[in-house]
């Protein structure tokens, strides 16, 4: 069984790699236009093209502004910054299973493992603590979910949903959480906005700020 098909993935996760997975390719490189369309279309809210969601920028702050206009105000990208560490990372993917959310993570893909890691490797991390020595050999910053995540007694890996599919299967690859921590350049919760009190109240739970 591939690895892939073992993650945990979180509540919506199914429908939000159908979705992705849809409008692939992401029309440019670095833009939030692609993770901001996937996400508004994950909560019920029509978008027909990439263009329309052109807005968003690259940027957590541009993606979160064009989330709260595009829906008319019923999602809320609630931001979590600070010092990122493995233990904020996993509060924040620890406290997905009691939302509704979205988690857009803007990335530098430099620090990132390769998409392409044999999953005899990422195996022995999770069954070892060995970490795979292959580097991800596309450098940019951007934007991609967090939809899953997969442990051992090694370790966690985290599944990542790409822009396009030429990355990992179909455009979903697993990546070490400590490479997530490395990569992270920032992250929003996208949540409908009468839940927005709850993701406030688990990014402080990571000791983060929105």
């Amino acid at each position: 069984m591939a690895l892939l098909d073992e993650v945990r993935w979180f509540p919506g996760a199914a429908r939000l790699v159908d979705l992705a997975r849809a409008e692939m390719p992401q029309q440019k490189s670095e833009s939030a236009a692609f993770v901001t369309l996937v996400s508004l279309r994950a909560h019920g809210i029509a978008v027909a093209s990439q263009d329309d969601t052109a807005s968003a920028g690259s940027s957590p702050a541009s993606a979160a502004a064009a989330i709260a206009e595009l829906s008319g105000g019923e999602l809320t990208a609630v931001p979590a910054e600070g010092a990122w560490t493995a233990a904020a990372l996993r509060a924040i993917l620890a406290g997905v299973p009691e939302l509704d959310v979205t988690l857009v993570a803007f990335v530098d893909t430099a620090d990132l493992g390769a998409p392409d890691t044999p999953d005899r490797a990422l195996r022995d991390y999770l069954d070892g603590g060995l970490p795979p020595f292959w580097s991800s050999r596309w450098h940019a910053r951007n934007p991609v979910f967090l939809a899953g995540t997969v442990s051992g007694p090694g370790g966690t890996l985290v599944a990542v949903v790409d822009g396009y599919r030429s990355i990992g299967r179909d455009g979903v690859h697993l990546q070490m959480l400590d490479r997530v921590v490395a990569a992270l350049r920032g992250l929003l919760l996208v949540v409908p906005a009468a839940d927005a009190p709850a993701a406030l109240a688990l990014v402080a739970r990571a000791r983060l700020t929105p």
